[in-house]
């Protein structure tokens, strides 16, 4: 596989998940990991309506039960910024991994439209007049356009079902220092 088949991303793990991508040699995504307990069923819905994705789009699914693991893709020279001081509760380590993944292997979108899915919208222009009534599977197919990438996407996200410890280029420790209520 060329250089040209893989992707740079960069993703923020906990010291649990890092240890254990050490050990095991590879990291499979599991809500205790993130953030999935504390959301509302709504949202809970389309991080659901992602991992189906994931899990249609990428090669090789091999645990479907397992949640996704999230990261910033490189796109166009543009690495999104990430705030390591607001990684979590003060005082908890976390890591941050580069990797350089195979294309495979990871599913993009468009972090500003993701925002859309989030909130239960339709991704279509129609969907800008309140009056319109648009049924559910229609808004769930408008979805499929965040995963249309061009120039215009200023932060690109990236899903994984695993992250093997061979794609790993460089990883550094943090400390979160800024409260942060969940």
């Amino acid at each position: 596989m060329s250089i040209t088949d893989k992707i740079s991303l960069t993703t923020l793990q906990s010291e649990e998940a890092y240890r254990l991508l050490m050990k095991t040699g590879v990291l499979y995504g599991k809500s205790s990991f993130g953030f999935m307990s504390t959301l509302n069923a709504e949202t809970k819905r389309a991080y659901e309506w992602m991992k189906e994705q994931t899990k249609l789009k990428t090669a090789n699914p091999t645990n479907l039960s397992q949640d996704l693991l999230w990261a910033w893709a490189e796109w166009d020279g543009y690495k999104a910024p990430i705030d390591l001081r607001r990684l979590g509760r003060s005082g908890e380590n976390y890591w941050r991994l580069d990797l350089l993944v195979p294309r495979d292997q990871v599913l993009l979108s468009n972090f500003q439209t993701w925002h859309l899915v989030l909130g239960g919208w339709s991704c279509t222009a129609a969907a800008d007049d309140d009056d319109i009534q648009i049924p559910h599977t229609q808004i769930e197919e408008s979805w499929q356009s965040i995963f249309q990438i061009d120039s215009s996407a200023i932060c690109v996200q990236a899903t994984l079902l695993s992250i093997q410890k061979e794609w790993i280029t460089k990883h550094t420790h943090h400390k979160a220092s800024l409260k942060m209520e969940f």
